[in-house]
């Protein structure tokens, strides 16, 4: 008897090729990432630009070939038990191209301008060299005719009109070739035309509450002498220092405006114009009334002012608004925030409070600006609201120092019941034995529905902003226009910090700017 065995059985495949460049079918390419789609085995590339892959299933494989700086590629393959499948293959460098663009493609030199500017723009990835071809136009030039631009880099080029060669209109064509392409550009220029054009800046004077003369500027920017008058009759409180003249081509004039104060009593508004024969231009005029300000001078941003308290030894209101304030009991005077003036000095120890009977704030938008000293823990001021007029609960607004941060709650639920949940607003700091100037800025639904955005400067500076969704403060009101209706502004009181607090103001309807607020801060207002 006599006994044999069988060789085993193969059940695998074996894949192998080589990757080559393109360039010239035999140069091998190394370091080619060859995965199996199917498996997401993967391999490299050696030197001699070949691969393997070993023990594969019989069947359908996809090979993804993938090196840097070459065009991707991808072969089907089958595999045979017992067998190499070959696969050679062949990857192509990748051409990168320039992207020239050109704007604008037309340009108008109409009758007066003699210089224009075209942009050429590379969005490729790969530098272009570009040129110009003026053609026979020798009334035509540019400022560069040539040049190099690299990839995402953009060019100005300017074209100049010789107008003393222009006597029909022109309409010619220009090339500009880059990377091998043409790009037409139409050059437009018309015989030139003999006109003044006149501006004038600004287009409104400011008087403010000091100004008395501010200057107009007249400016010619056209190509033949200006004529300018005034349009008669100028308001009666203003006085020109010309009241017409002639202003060369490229040339100006300042014309002296000056506003006669004494005709002024409360905030004024007006215009006056001028005219080159042809057009008019409409200067505005606008200036505040001088206010009664301890220490002397104006007031300062009176526009829209609802009430102003500087606590200079009393509770009097600055504004002709008929809103009062009364001591309960009165805070006492120390010396304030300028040489000579009084502050009003609120303490815990006595509860001292300033209290107006009415809300104050009851708009959608307001401001409200006060300085402030040696402030501590406790209750600046707060609204009480209609609803509840005589309960604790009815508090519809509270300004807070708490924990070194100012805290500002505009919504009655949040004030009794969500308290904690509100954050503190950033600023600098305050309670440093300095004066400081603090201006809340709030509106309601203005920004957002349903919410109040809250803008906090400190000398004059933006600290911080926050918008905050609120409950309506009026519920019975349906239509809900505004803030809530207050019965009661409280400054102090219950729960009353050791602060001095000077120019307290209130603008119920206007939401300052902030170089009105810088303004306030400058004057110590």
């Amino acid at each position: 008897m006599c006994s044999c065995s069988e060789e085993p059985e193969i059940s695998t495949g074996t894949i192998i090729g080589t990757v080559n460049s393109s360039d010239n079918g035999t140069e091998a390419l190394s370091g080619v990432s060859v995965t199996i789609k199917e498996t997401g085995t993967s391999s490299s590339t050696g030197t001699d630009g070949s691969f393997k892959f070993s023990n594969l299933k019989p069947g359908a494989y996809t090979l993804s070939f993938v090196k840097s700086g070459y065009t991707s590629d991808s072969r089907n393959v089958s595999v045979v038990a017992g067998k190499e499948s070959r696969v050679d293959i062949q990857l192509g460098k990748v051409v990168e191209k320039a992207e020239i663009s050109v704007s604008p493609r037309s340009i108008d030199f109409g009758t007066t301008h003699s210089e224009l500017s075209v942009t050429i723009s590379n969005g490729g990835k790969a530098s272009a060299e570009w040129s110009v071809d003026l053609g026979d136009n020798h009334w035509l030039s540019v400022s560069q005719t040539s040049g190099t631009i690299l990839p995402g880099k953009s060019q100005s080029v300017t074209f100049k009109a010789d107008r003393g060669k222009v006597a029909e209109q022109k309409s010619v064509v220009v090339n500009l070739h880059a990377d091998g392409n043409i790009i037409p550009l139409t050059v437009t220029c018309s015989p030139e035309k003999k006109a003044s054009e006149m501006s004038v800046a600004p287009a409104e004077l400011d008087f403010g509450t000091d100004a008395s003369t501010l200057d107009v500027t007249i400016r010619n920017t056209g190509n033949a002498d200006l004529d300018w008058t005034a349009v008669k009759p100028l308001p009666e409180e203003i006085s020109l220092s010309a009241e017409e003249g002639k202003v060369a081509s490229g040339g100006d004039m300042i014309v002296k405006v000056t506003l006669d104060r004494a005709k002024i009593k409360t905030a004024f508004s007006s215009s006056f114009s001028l005219s080159d024969g042809t057009r008019t231009y409409a200067v505005g005029v606008k200036a505040q009334a001088k206010g009664d300000v301890p220490g002397g001078g104006d007031i300062a941003v009176s526009s829209g002012l609802y009430a102003y308290f500087p606590f200079d030894g009393n509770l009097k209101n600055l504004t002709e608004n008929e809103i009062t304030g009364y001591g309960n009991p009165e805070p006492s005077f120390v010396d304030g925030l300028v040489s000579g003036l009084k502050a009003a000095s609120f303490s815990p120890t006595d509860k001292s409070s300033f209290v107006i009977s009415q809300g104050l704030v009851d708009g959608k938008e307001m401001t409200v600006s006060f300085w402030a000293k040696d402030i501590s823990e406790g209750n600046i001021y707060h609204v009480v609201s209609s609803n509840t007029a005589n309960s604790k609960d009815g508090v519809m607004m509270v300004l807070r120092f708490e924990d070194g941060h100012l805290k500002y709650i505009i919504d009655r639920y949040k004030i009794n019941y969500e308290y904690a949940k509100s954050g503190n607003l950033t600023h600098s700091k305050i309670n440093d034995g300095a004066w400081h100037h603090i201006a809340l800025v709030s509106d309601y639904e203005k920004t957002k529905y349903t919410c109040a955005t809250i803008r906090l400067y400190v000398d004059g500076e933006l600290m911080d902003t926050l918008t905050e969704e609120i409950n309506h403060f009026s519920e019975l009101e349906v239509e809900k226009k505004h803030f809530g209706t207050g019965t009661r502004f409280v400054m102090g009181g219950d729960n009353v910090p050791n602060m001095k607090i000077a120019n307290f103001r209130v603008y119920d309807a206007r939401c300052l700017a902030a170089s009105e607020i810088k303004e306030i801060f400058q004057k110590k207002q």
